[in-house]
């Protein structure tokens, strides 16, 4: 309980060099010391708890419990703080054991939104340009937003309904008992300039910081946040156990837990994801899915909705090229896209999932269908190639690890939300299936090109029938052929597609190595037959799937939430954060129904319940590919240790050893031998 204070403790305090505008006004909690408050000012109402405590110990700062140099006005000072040297204090409710030390100015204004889209006092709202420069996929931040949020928000511009919808979501998210310039407990924040409309996590720690401006910065004794020297911050919202460090400078942003900006970063107007990280580089307008690595210099992103598990190279220009009469273009690129060094693309393209490109300044606009594909300029001949599969055929080992490596670096404590990283799982699936009927369409032209005249050109249908034998036979005859893909670049220059037959045969090896592995697995932890667990998934279909901010849904449950929150039923962001997981936990059925539908429709069985023998087979074949995966995954690294001139800087085998090792020192090599291993196991105690 507070209370006034007592003329004898008014008398120390005075003793003590403090001020006050009205004694009366200065509210205190028991048990109460006026010897810990010195040098101070005090105006408008101030509360003061208790000081049970005499220091509080931050690494190795030091500081007794106490207000010290310091002017408060109408504030809240929490159970053992310790205020030192804040030169101006206003408006904050510090809870417990919360350091504030060498603070140039604290203050709020009269009606703060603290980074959220809550209408200011003059009536203006935070809007995130995300996706698009000209504001026509802007979305309104709130303190728990998802990137699932924010790519239903910035996707479905069409449906009116639905974005008054998130408004008013985001209305009741923010309109709460709690929504106040709160510093939680145990905030830590030091030598900092100016803290305007902030409100600040429990135990996060804020050193050296220039500017925090209109901003909520979330933070929790388990998920610490960490907002470094040199940072600026403006509109915007942080998440938790995220880190802006080093000269790091953010306007109208939201950034996810885990993730970090630092080195210099500038992040202008956009959203980024879960567990990512952004250095020494421009983003602008953009929407940055989960696992994000952009951190070498002299890169920008512009106007782009990356969907995760990306890496931009050095030099990297990505969406710089306005080619229409406004700032209207953008750049759509499935999870997995890796632009290589000094890459220059022009709005507007689409990347398959796990494109990778090679260095070039690709002059046109794109759009690559082929997922997992090397896409490259031969400056030579004046073209575009495309090299489909190309990671399977050529860099396994980055492919897998990768893989491996998200899974192992996510730092959400809460993992009810599912983020999909198996570089094969339904969407990737689904872009194989389309990229099959693509390959066998331009395989049987180029054959009808070579051997026909324009005029004896069949059906659509034969012509990918002539495809298919061609791609399916071992003869060699598509050596003869030059396969040329279509509606890939806005040119009229040729697109020319390499290892057609081969990229052929892995996509198909893809398919039926996902579909296996999940079924296994599934019939495995279910205790199931291969004939129970067929009979369950008989009527499974093949289906269009979205990634939902790296969730991966159906389509059709996708078009289910958005009927949902048209209808009412879903009514706030927190229930369809609860949608989330309720898709979370059916998305393991979810998966093994589309594999084993993916398997069905692979070999032309659809709708039955396949006999013994195929089990077998298929039993078979999906170890001879895993072990194919495995021994690519191993030679692919193996080449990092046979190439000579990798040791051209060594004078010796064993130097070079003693620096880099041998590749039977790789963890991660005997971790996909052990999964390929249990894999085995299972098939072995599996009953048909």
């Amino acid at each position: 309980m507070f209370r006034n204070l007592l003329q004898s403790e008014i008398k120390r305090l005075t003793a003590h060099d403090n001020r006050a505008e009205n004694w009366q006004d200065i509210k205190v909690c028991d048990p109460f010391d006026p010897d810990k408050i010195r040098e101070s000012s005090f105006h408008g109402e101030v509360y003061i708890g208790p000081f049970n405590n005499t220091i509080l110990k931050r690494g190795s700062l030091v500081l007794p419990v106490g207000i010290y140099n310091s002017n408060i006005l109408s504030s809240v000072i929490g159970a053992d703080c310790a205020v030192h040297n804040t030169a101006y204090l206003s408006g904050y409710t510090l809870e417990e054991e919360v350091i504030l030390f060498n603070i140039d100015e604290m203050s709020v204004s009269a009606s703060p939104v603290f980074g959220t889209g809550l209408a200011g006092e003059n009536g203006s709202r935070t809007w995130i340009s995300a996706g698009n420069e000209n504001g026509g996929r802007s979305i309104l931040p709130f303190r728990t937003i998802k990137t699932s949020d924010c790519f239903l928000w910035a996707k479905h511009r069409e449906n009116k309904n639905l974005i008054k919808k998130f408004i008013l979501f985001t209305e009741r998210e923010e309109k709460v008992p709690d929504f106040q310039a709160a510093i939680g407990r145990g905030a830590t924040i030091r030598s900092c300039r100016i803290i305007e409309d902030t409100r600040i996590g429990s135990f996060a720690r804020i050193t050296g910081a220039n500017l925090l401006k209109n901003l909520t910065i979330n933070s929790s004794r388990e998920n610490p946040t960490e907002i470094g020297v040199g940072s600026e911050l403006v509109d915007g919202i942080v998440g938790e156990g995220a880190a802006v460090i080093y000269d790091a400078k953010a306007h109208n942003f939201v950034l996810g837990s885990h993730s970090k900006l630092q080195n210099g970063a500038r992040f202008f107007d956009s959203f980024l994801g879960e567990n990512s990280t952004i250095a020494c580089c421009e983003v602008q307008s953009s929407l940055i899915f989960p696992f994000h690595e952009q951190h070498h210099n002299n890169s920008f992103l512009i106007a782009s909705t990356l969907q995760g598990q990306s890496n931009i190279a050095a030099g990297a220009t990505i969406g710089s090229n306005h080619n229409s009469r406004g700032a209207d273009g953008e750049i759509l690129a499935e999870r997995g896209f890796w632009p290589a060094l000094s890459s220059s693309l022009k709005h507007n393209c689409r990347f398959a999932a796990f494109t990778l490109l090679s260095k070039a300044d690709y002059p046109y606009e794109m759009n690559i269908e082929l997922p997992f594909s090397l896409v490259s300029q031969n400056e030579a001949e004046n073209h575009l190639q495309i090299m489909p599969a190309y990671w399977f055929m050529y860099n396994m080992y980055a492919l897998a690890r990768n893989s491996w490596k998200f899974s192992v670096r996510d730092k959400r404590k809460d993992k009810s939300q599912h983020i999909e990283f198996n570089y094969l799982a339904p969407d990737t699936v689904e872009e194989i299936f389309k990229s099959l009927e693509l390959l066998t369409l331009w395989t049987g032209k180029a054959w009808y090109t070579r051997y026909r005249s324009f005029t004896d050109f069949p059906g659509k249908e034969e012509i990918i029938g002539k495809g298919r034998e061609i791609l399916a036979s071992t003869e060699g005859e598509i050596m003869s052929l030059e396969v040329l893909g279509e509606d890939i670049e806005n040119s009229n220059r040729k697109v020319v597609i390499l290892k057609a037959d081969k990229a052929y045969r892995i996509y198909r090896d893809m398919i039926h190595s996902y579909a296996v592995k999940n079924i296994v697995a599934y019939a495995s932890e279910n205790g199931l037959s291969l004939t129970e667990t067929a009979g369950r998934f008989r009527t499974a279909e093949r289906s269009c799937w979205i990634n939902l901010g790296g969730q991966l849904v159906r389509e059709d449950d996708l078009a289910s939430i958005k009927s949902d929150i048209l209808k009412g039923q879903i009514s706030s962001w927190g229930e369809l954060h609860r949608k989330y997981i309720d898709l979370s936990r059916t998305y393991p059925e979810d998966r093994t129904a589309h594999a084993f539908a993916s398997l069905m429709y692979l070999y032309g069985r659809k709708g039955e319940l396949p006999p013994a023998d195929f089990w077998k087979d298929a039993l078979a074949k999906g170890i001879e590919i895993q072990e194919m995966v495995v021994k690519n995954t191993y030679e692919s690294r193996l080449k990092d240790y046979t190439n000579k001139f990798r040791r051209v800087t060594f004078d010796s085998t064993r130097e070079m050893k003693a620096v880099t090792g041998t590749i039977d020192d790789n963890n991660f090599i005997d971790i996909i031998k052990e999964e390929l291993a249990d894999f085995k196991t299972k098939v072995s105690t599996l009953i048909i």
